[in-house]
């Protein structure tokens, strides 16, 4: 069985920084500093609709680029410092404003067989639950933590939150990590994430995946909504057989607010894969509901999403994506007070862009 597939279908590589990093510096001792980025363009054309709901579209294109570095020290041969800084560049459609923002910026301790020890904006292990349907290069967000910023409003879904400090080991078959947060959003959090590499032969190889993270902040000044508590958790597995590729998920979001009331989503991911070569095809299905408490109004939505991806070379490609949501019962209203949200009511998305990468 080929597992070299991992590499093609998780487009954002978030756990190890590259795939392809360049060695700019290594010592005798085994020291070393990389270098690693990506620049993309890409065009997007949208379905839009005005106040009285009337469809309309819109074309706009966008630039990305990012610059990482990430590095080991050797202290010993049973200890390294190593660290990771990854910022990206990005213009959003429809501005001409670019900013760098970091995406990771941590230190930590390789322990060898011991594990490892990180404290920063690190690579969470939640990225094991969230990379099973993360496989997209385009419009691929994925229902996992898509909420977590109703209370830390630094964070990036729920494997990017400032302030964390994250245990994680490999014992046999099992892959586990365990973090402690806290920054200026939050005053506490804490998530952990397991998942298991179950080697099936010549029928491949299967890997269930557990995570759950949480989320508090003691007073609504230091909160950005009216959420006290947010918690989410979910189960899936990813599932590998040669070139082909599927995951799915399930996910439950809790929200509870300063004022006594709570709100909670429900979602999934299903994903497949197929790596041809120099052609590469996905697609995917996404669903999320919204139990709003106070108005016991319920909202769903679902997308499907198609993406083919054409190499150009083992660090280039081609992509053109397509996905499609449907809303029922989505008017706009936000989750918790305007805190987060399901995306637009309905309509296709349509992108496609051009990708380099070393």
């Amino acid at each position: 069985m080929k597992k070299t597939i991992l590499a093609v279908i998780v487009p954002t590589l978030l756990a190890t920084g590259a795939a392809n990093a360049a060695e700019i510096y290594k010592a005798e001792d085994g020291s070393v500093l990389n270098m690693y980025g990506r620049v993309e363009a890409n065009f997007v054309n949208k379905d839009t609709y005005d106040a009285a709901g009337h469809k309309d579209s819109d074309t706009d294109g966008s630039v990305y680029a990012r610059l990482g570095f990430n590095g080991r020290q050797v202290v010993n041969e049973n200890m390294a410092v190593i660290g990771q800084a990854q910022y990206q560049l990005s213009q959003e459609p429809g501005s001409s404003d670019t900013n760098w923002n970091a995406r990771y910026v941590w230190a930590g301790l390789d322990m060898a067989d011991a594990g490892r020890v990180e404290a920063g904006r690190v690579a969470s292990g939640l990225i094991m639950f969230t990379d099973i349907g993360d496989i997209f290069y385009a419009g691929g967000d994925v229902v996992a933590g898509a909420n977590v910023n109703t209370v830390d409003s630094g964070a990036a879904l729920v494997f990017r939150q400032d302030g964390t400090f994250q245990y994680r080991n490999s014992v046999g078959g099992l892959d586990f990590s365990a973090a402690y947060i806290t920054n200026s959003s939050i005053d506490y959090g804490f998530n952990t994430a397991a998942r298991y590499n179950i080697e099936l032969g010549d029928m491949g190889m299967l890997a269930p995946v557990a995570m759950y993270q949480f989320n508090k902040a003691d007073t609504q000044s230091k909160a950005v909504s009216s959420v006290k508590e947010y918690q989410t958790y979910g189960i899936g597995a990813q599932y590998f057989y040669g070139d082909f590729y599927a995951g799915a998920t399930y996910v439950e979001e809790k929200f509870d607010a300063f004022a006594g009331g709570n709100d909670k989503t429900k979602g999934t991911d299903a994903v497949v894969a197929y790596d041809f070569g120099q052609f590469v095809t996905r697609a995917g299905y996404r669903y999320q509901d919204l139990k709003d408490a106070p108005s016991s109004n319920k909202k769903i939505q679902d997308r499907w999403t198609i993406e083919g991806q054409y190499k150009l070379t083992a660090q280039s490609s081609i992509f053109a994506n397509y996905s499609y949501n449907e809303g029922h019962g989505v008017t706009g209203a936000d989750l918790v007070n305007a805190a987060g949200s399901l995306a637009r009511k309905e309509g296709g998305v349509a992108s496609l862009g051009l990708r380099y990468e070393w």
